[in-house]
């Protein structure tokens, strides 16, 4: 029950970001699975347009992923993190990573990025 109250607080951070947007969440992974499941609760409440899971897409389609969706919801340690983080980017997209990054990673995410990331409990996100 506390875990779901950290999910809930730690999104809350984010909630004026995704009404009204596609919000994909990577549901393979069982961190942004939690995130989706919680997000899809939410969706009318929130006002979101849709939750994407990876049961809604094609699993290596990225570009028309990133086409679909407003904001992304992605693990780090997914095997295909760096080259889709590379696309949601190159599209001007947001994204929200759930889980910790180890120092090599957030220094290659903010070399990518050149803005400052939003950083919570569990969570980094360009909002």
């Amino acid at each position: 029950m506390a875990e779901n109250n950290n999910l809930e607080l730690e999104m809350q951070n984010y909630r004026k970001y995704l009404t009204g947007k596609t919000v994909f969440c990577d549901s393979d992974s069982p961190e942004t699975a939690r995130y989706a499941a919680f997000l899809r609760e939410r969706s009318a409440e929130w006002g979101l347009a849709a939750v994407l899971g990876r049961a809604d897409v094609e699993h290596l389609d990225f570009d028309g992923l990133v086409a679909r969706a407003d904001v992304f919801v992605l693990t780090p340690d997914d095997g295909r993190y760096q080259a889709f983080l590379q696309k949601v980017v190159a599209a001007g997209k947001r994204f929200i990573i759930v889980g910790k990054l180890n120092t090599a990673m957030y220094k290659e995410l903010s070399a990518m990025l050149q803005k400052p990331l939003m950083v919570g409990a569990n969570t980094f996100a360009l909002l």
